[in-house]
């Protein structure tokens, strides 16, 4: 089961990539807001592919080491870094433009097609990677490994439990958000193996996080991760709100529900946590980004099955 996950993660994305050429060409004879809605919305679906397959990859210790063995772990390290600094540095140039006053529709364009050209060349380069190092595909997934992944990583949040200050606590709370077994297990059952390593690598960054901050004397990087994150997850309720806007339009059952949990329980999430972050109060900011985070991926789960 895990194994047949896996490689249909990577067909997805490699479906992704191939059929994005004649993607453009469909879209050719869209007006210039429509393609460039559908430029980056192809690029925000091929990213979140993209990221998955480095989630997995990260969260196997065993390929990790055979990576490593290999002399290849620099140059995994180095597509991750063009994933998440050229990548979705494109990815949030495209949004900010479609989102601008006027939007700039050729300026999404642009930048959402850098972001699939970089998308396609990480995705290349992994695959590459996990050849040259002899790390099949289909062994990346191990339904036990996440979990027993995520039972170490709970270990590690309770040793810093002990050290950390109080207002590093928040992260920690937050991290540990993303390890319940239980669910996981449930969800490793019903073949949700992507969502699961997906969580278990928000957690450990999370933890990465409460490490940095608890080293350092002044706060200034971690303010600018939770800056960041604030605005990945506002460009996420954006994308999502237009999709729910969408399905109420064309009348599709129960959209006006999504509508409803995203102004009533999602915006007052993001507002409560951008007031927290003004105030300096940082881990409660997180903490309710990440709620929000949770929410909306359910909101986009239950979008995907109305659509």
């Amino acid at each position: 089961m895990s194994k047949s996950k896996c490689v249909g993660l990577v067909l997805a994305v490699l479906m992704i990539a191939i059929l994005v050429p004649f993607s453009v060409i469909a879209y050719a004879q869209r007006s210039e807001e429509e393609r460039a809605e559908k430029f980056v919305e192809l690029a925000e679906r091929a990213g979140e592919k993209v990221e998955d397959f480095i989630g997995l990859i990260y969260v196997n210790q065993t390929a990790i080491d055979t990576i490593t063995d290999a002399n290849l772990k620099d140059e995994l390290d180095a597509n991750e870094t063009l994933f998440e600094t050229w990548g979705l540095g494109n990815l949030t140039a495209a949004l900010d433009a479609l989102k601008a006053t006027p939007p700039n529709y050729p300026g999404a364009i642009a930048n959402a097609s850098e972001a699939l050209n970089i998308f396609r060349e990480v995705f290349k380069a992994l695959n590459t990677i996990l050849a040259e190092a002899g790390v099949a595909r289909g062994e990346l997934v191990d339904a036990q490994g996440l979990i027993e992944a995520m039972e170490r990583a709970l270990q590690r949040i309770e040793k810093l439990r002990e050290i950390v200050p109080d207002e590093i606590l928040p992260i920690l709370k937050a991290a540990e958000a993303y390890l319940n077994v239980t669910a996981a297990r449930e969800w490793l059952a019903e073949g949700r193996v992507n969502e699961t390593a997906w969580n278990l690598t928000q957690a450990n960054k999370l933890i990465s996080l409460a490490h940095s901050s608890l080293k350092k004397k002044a706060g200034e990087l971690n303010v600018k991760r939770i800056e960041s994150y604030l605005n990945v997850i506002e460009k996420f309720y954006d994308r999502i709100e237009r999709l729910v806007v969408k399905a109420v339009e064309k009348g599709l059952p129960e959209a006006s529900t999504l509508e409803d949990q995203l102004e009533t329980a999602v915006k007052p999430l993001l507002e409560d946590a951008k007031d927290a972050f003004k105030d300096g109060n940082y881990g409660e900011a997180l903490a309710k980004l990440v709620d929000a985070r949770n929410m909306l991926k359910e909101i986009e789960r239950d979008l995907s099955e109305l659509r």
